[in-house]
């Protein structure tokens, strides 16, 4: 019989995972006045729905967000409108995703140990917990995602038309809040459809997706009747990526391996593990075909992504692979080479235990119909990365959730027997995660305040170059968008980063830099210093310096 109430005895885990998160975040301390990456933009938009009381889009974004700018805005309400507040709703959501995932987990048939273990994990995913710490889209909707997938999967299971009621809005959360979501109300579809007591359930599965179906209509007709100005570029770039039907076919066969790839890396404590109960299975001697054969076709087919992604796609060796992936940028070389090699061997792992997953003949038709709901929901996730143009590393977050349990799944028993040192592990992982954060959250405080001391002395924006999230967020888009009109250019992102935002540079006339040290065409006078620690607890400095002369 599955249960999911909760035990203090038996979700030790549980306590634990949440405790560390909120340790976590007095250990970074989330009360700062500064943007963290795009999210600047979901910011204005806040503000010009607090200023206004109507909801539009900055025209900076692809993502259509209303859920997250009236659940940001209530925040600000209470809390007053600051980046730190908006911060905090975002975390509220990660805790609320947290909860859900380790229940999910239970619904899935893995026990109070496994599921605090591959809740613990999530939590400490890199990217996950660097933007829990923003207000970016990427957690909000990962745990709206999980939320609805949950209430669903419990409600289906106990045929609850409150719970069903509660799933909808969910989901309907998290479709507006980023695009992607759209796959949740069609996983539920599927899963009806392919009921065998399809005709009696009508009733009970169309209560349950009336409501997101009228949310995917919206967020449907919003992109093509009012779009953003880079809505209208994605749109016109998913025209033209469409049109090459050999390189939509290529990357269908190419992106689930670096999905994969990137799976692992999200989740390293799980490839250290899988690897151990893979070694397991070799011992016991079972079928040449599934210890040999098949990791050896799931290997051919990841190495065979990385090569075909080099010659073809013009990639590197080794990761990154895609757009995003800075902090492995910054990585030596020998240092990506030993990730990449981890990540194969993870992908590898991993496309084994999905391929088993499907294959035996104990593996989807016992699945009950509840617990399949996650798999369908992440196949339409799934397919919606497979033919959208932009694929980088943050929206491939969506996929935790399911490789998690499927993987936590195939470990079983192993995951009890190393309870002890998948803790640590996995509380090692998330030490990481937070350094790595309060370090990055450090530097970009300490150069927007460094901007911000000098435009509350009285100088405008426009004659201060401060830090990308900084210039965006007074007016440099504005600016660019004010000079081009609102016309559609396919090289309008080259353009903006290559000539109008180096133009920028050069005409301001106070810069905020890492080094004193100027260029050998330039004088510049120290204004300001503004002291922060790194990654390392290493003392840094961040400069605030002013030109000699300024170029008209």
């Amino acid at each position: 019989m599955n249960t999911t109430r909760l035990s203090l005895g038996q979700s030790a885990l549980f306590w634990i995972g949440l405790a560390a998160f909120a340790l976590t975040i007095l250990f970074i301390d989330p009360l700062r006045e500064v943007a963290v990456d795009d999210d600047w933009a979901y910011v204005l938009t806040v503000q010009h729905l607090l200023k206004t009381g109507s909801y539009r889009p900055y025209d900076w974004l692809a993502a259509n967000m209303p859920f997250q700018a009236y659940w940001g805005g209530l925040f600000a309400h209470v809390l007053g409108y600051s980046f730190t507040s908006l911060r905090t709703s975002t975390l509220a959501l990660a805790f609320l995703g947290l909860i859900a995932f380790y229940f999910l987990a239970r619904e899935h048939h893995l026990n109070a140990i496994q599921a605090g273990l591959i809740m613990l994990a999530l939590c400490a995913s890199p990217l996950v917990f660097l933007f829990s710490f923003s207000f970016n889209t990427d957690v909000p909707f990962l745990a709206c995602f999980i939320i609805a997938v949950f209430l669903y999967t419990r409600a289906i299971r106990l045929e609850s038309y409150p719970l069903l009621f509660l799933a909808s809005i969910a989901a309907c959360a998290a479709i507006l809040t980023r695009q992607f979501g759209l796959a949740i109300p069609a996983g539920v579809f599927s899963l009806w459809a392919l009921s065998k007591e399809a005709r009696g359930k009508v009733l009970f599965y169309s209560s349950g997706l009336i409501l997101p179906i009228v949310a995917a209509s919206w967020q449907l007709s919003s992109g093509i009747l009012t779009p953003t100005w880079v809505q209208r570029h994605v749109l016109h770039r998913q025209g033209i990526f469409f049109a090459n039907i050999e390189t939509v076919l290529s990357n269908i066969l190419w992106r689930p391996t670096v999905i994969l790839q990137y799976l692992a890396l999200f989740s390293l404590p799980f490839v250290l593990i899988a690897s151990l109960a893979f070694a397991l299975e070799i011992r016991q001697r079972r079928s040449i075909k599934v210890q040999v054969l098949l990791p050896a076709v799931c290997a051919i087919y990841i190495v065979g992504g990385v090569i075909y992604g080099h010659f073809a796609n013009h990639l590197p060796w080794f990761l990154p692979y895609i757009p995003w992936g800075d902090t492995l940028a910054h990585m030596s070389r020998w240092q990506r080479a030993g990730m990449t090699l981890i990540t194969l061997a993870g992908a590898t792992l991993y496309a084994y235990i999905l391929v088993l997953r499907y294959s035996t003949p104990h593996s989807w038709g016992r699945v009950p119909p509840s617990e399949r709901l996650l798999d369908l929901c992440t196949l339409f996730l799934l397919a919606e990365h497979l033919i959208y143009y932009t694929f980088g590393d943050r929206y491939l977050l969506g996929f935790l959730p399911f490789v998690l349990i499927a993987v936590g799944r195939y470990l079983g028993s192993c995951l009890n027997r190393w309870r002890i040192a998948m803790t640590i592990v996995c509380l090692a992982m998330l030490v990481i995660s937070a350094v790595w954060t309060r370090g990055l959250m450090a530097a970009a405080e300490a150069k927007w305040m460094a901007a911000e001391s000098i435009r509350l002395a009285g100088v405008e924006p426009r004659h201060i170059f401060g830090s990308r999230e900084w210039n965006h967020y007074h007016g440099v888009y504005d600016d660019y968008m004010a000079e081009i009109g609102d016309s559609i250019k396919l090289d309008s992102n080259e353009d903006f980063w290559l000539r109008f935002y180096p133009q920028r540079r050069e005409h301001s006339q106070f810069l905020i830099v890492a080094s004193v040290r100027p260029p050998l065409n330039e004088k510049w006078e120290l204004v300001r210093e503004v002291p922060y620690r790194d990654s390392l607890f290493r003392l840094q400095h961040t400069y605030v310096v002013k030109r000699g002369s300024i170029s008209q």
